[in-house]
């Protein structure tokens, strides 16, 4: 207890990187160090040094992900108001116990500090602030639970949320371009719910001309700023379309790539799975933590056997590691299993 007032005390400018590790290993070893929590995500920030939010949100992810499934689907979380009893209300003891139940309750409390660690990825992703590097971890991040959070299916609207912070952004477009189009768009669900939120965005700024609409004179200072940033919204929206790799013709329904399913999270029928190759290069992206723990340049990461489990690892897998790293220190480790025989 002494430790975490002692914590809620420390100002933030004064933790050190291997403290601030500290809070993460503590916050993923025990629910008793929760309030640790909301101090990692204050350091989610472009005010931050680079490190710090990387540090903060390879914790938050390795916190958040497990936990994805278990989630309401909203951040409200269910409330009960008090009123007169009636013949018609006999499930309302069971819907107030729900409510008043702490674990309900709690998980109402993680989803609506998941959604403020989304928000706060985005914020870091479109500043212009950020470094490339940083930029390329935090939509990594972002991909991931746009994979994970509907358990096996596309989350479409923290994706639509990423494009809309990107199209709006003031920094180059290509920038996000040139990530996406290496890493994701070559996946087909990627692609077409690209092209929705395409429709979506541009179905918006058609609205806002008609509403806009006037005679030249009518035309003031304001509106023609409107006007040029509509005109550059719509030369965002054509660089993403032309950035889509047209589907391949040659290639049959079930063998097109699915971001949603790459770690084999959603469902598949038993006569789909045997039409697969034998050996698959499947990329796992869930971003390891370092953690330097032995005092000298040896490194360690947390949680190997739970990622062992959750992708099924066999003794005959390869495992490839790709290390990402800042100013030549290692943050995390990206890993790539290929399937054995």
């Amino acid at each position: 207890m002494a430790s975490i007032l002692s914590n809620k005390q420390k100002k933030k400018a004064n933790y050190t990187l291997k403290e601030l590790k500290s809070l993460g290993c503590d916050l993923l070893s025990s629910r008793a160090h929760i309030n640790n929590l909301p101090l990692l995500l204050s350091f989610i920030s472009p005010e931050c040094p680079p490190q710090y939010v990387v540090e903060s949100l390879l914790s938050l992810q390795s916190f958040f992900t497990p936990l994805l499934s278990q989630f309401p689907s909203t951040s409200s979380h269910p409330t009960s108001t008090k009123r007169p009893r009636s013949d018609d209300d006999e499930d309302d003891s069971a819907k107030t116990a729900v409510a008043d139940d702490p674990e309900v309750i709690f998980k109402a409390w993680l989803r609506s500090k998941f959604d403020e660690f989304v928000k706060l990825l985005l914020d870091v992703l479109v500043s212009e602030q950020s470094e490339d590097t940083l930029r390329d971890i935090v939509l990594g991040t972002l991909m991931e639970f746009v994979k994970l959070l509907n358990v096996g299916r596309f989350h479409s609207s923290i994706y639509h949320r990423l494009l809309h912070a990107i199209i709006h952004s003031a920094v180059d477009i290509e920038i996000f371009l040139d990530i996406l189009t290496s890493k994701y768009f070559k996946y087909i669900d990627v692609r077409y719910f690209t092209y929705i939120s395409m429709e979506t965005f541009v179905k918006t700024l058609e609205a806002s001309v008609v509403s806009g609409d006037k005679t030249v004179g009518e035309i003031n200072e304001a509106e023609a700023d409107l006007k040029e940033s509509l005109q550059l919204s719509v030369r965002k929206i054509y660089q993403v379309l032309s950035r889509i790799p047209p589907p391949d013709k040659q290639a049959e329904k079930s063998q097109h790539e699915m971001w949603s399913g790459s770690d084999g999270s959603s469902s598949e029928k038993p006569t789909d799975k045997k039409k697969k190759k034998k050996e698959e290069d499947s990329s796992v992206s869930l971003l390891l933590q370092i953690w330097y723990s032995y005092g000298d340049d040896r490194v360690c990461f947390k949680a190997w056997d739970r990622i062992c489990r959750r992708n099924n690892l066999k003794n005959q897998d390869t495992i490839r590691y790709e290390l990402l790293h800042t100013n030549k220190l290692v943050h995390s480790v990206r890993i790539h299993i290929t399937r054995g025989g």
